[in-house]
C-alpha cells in the first residue's frame, strides 16, 4: 500500500468517525480547503457517513428497516 493511499484510508476513517460522534467538528474541519489526500479521505468519510445516514432515514421513513429492507407495517 503506498504512503499516499494509507494516508487517504486514515483520513475516511476518521472523517466517518468524526461525522458519526463529532458532527459540528467534522463540518468545520471539512470546509478548511485543503488538497492533501489524508483531508480528501476526511472530507469522502464524512460525506459516506451523511450519505447512509440519509438512506437510513428514508428507509425508515417508508417503514422499512436499514439493510434487510423487511416492511414493518406488514401484518405478522
Amino acid at each position: 500500500m503506498e504512503a499516499d493511499e494509507k494516508l487517504y484510508i486514515d483520513g475516511f476513517n476518521n472523517g466517518y468517525l468524526l461525522a458519526k460522534h463529532e458532527p459540528e467538528l467534522a463540518a468545520k474541519l471539512t470546509a478548511l480547503a485543503n488538497e492533501n489526500d489524508y483531508f480528501k479521505g476526511l472530507v469522502s468519510g464524512k460525506t459516506e457517513y451523511e450519505t447512509e445516514v440519509r438512506e437510513w432515514a428514508r428507509s425508515f421513513s417508508k417503514g422499512r428497516t436499514g439493510k434487510d429492507g423487511k416492511n414493518l407495517d406488514k401484518e405478522r
